[in-house]
């Protein structure tokens, strides 16, 4: 009787530890003449709890039930990342020409922006701060 009760008890309190999680996200591509030479994907915890500003929301589908929000973060960048793209995306881009060739470097960056991840009905909804 005891052990049924506890096992429904160990799944609340996991989903109560996963709910709402946060998360600091930063992205940084570069490229050099047309070909990319690296990328950086940032992801952490914050230390403090900040007041942020609310930006958007995103809902991607789980795949996979059984995850905890920091390894949905890191095993779907693609999907974070295409949701991220529609807010601040800074571009620096230089171009230079020298005798009849051009050499062109371009770096695409995603400040650090906080995420707070929740699974709900087989989908994890990111919100995104400021």
């Amino acid at each position: 009787m005891e052990r049924a009760l506890f096992v429904p008890l160990i799944i609340f309190f996991q989903f109560l530890a996963y709910a709402n999680e946060e998360f600091i996200v930063s992205y940084r591509l570069y490229t050099k003449n047309s070909l990319t030479v690296g990328e950086n994907y940032f992801l952490s915890r914050p230390m403090t709890k900040t007041k942020k500003t609310f930006l958007k929301s995103c809902k991607i589908e789980l795949k996979n039930k059984k995850i905890t929000p920091y390894e949905f973060l890191q095993k779907q960048k693609d999907q974070v990342l295409n949701c991220l793209f529609s807010n601040v995306v800074f571009i620096n881009s230089q171009t230079k020409s020298y005798q009849r060739s051009i050499h062109s470097q371009t770096a695409l960056t995603i400040p650090p922006l906080t995420l707070t991840v929740d699974f709900n009905d087989g989908f994890a909804i990111i919100n995104v701060f400021e």
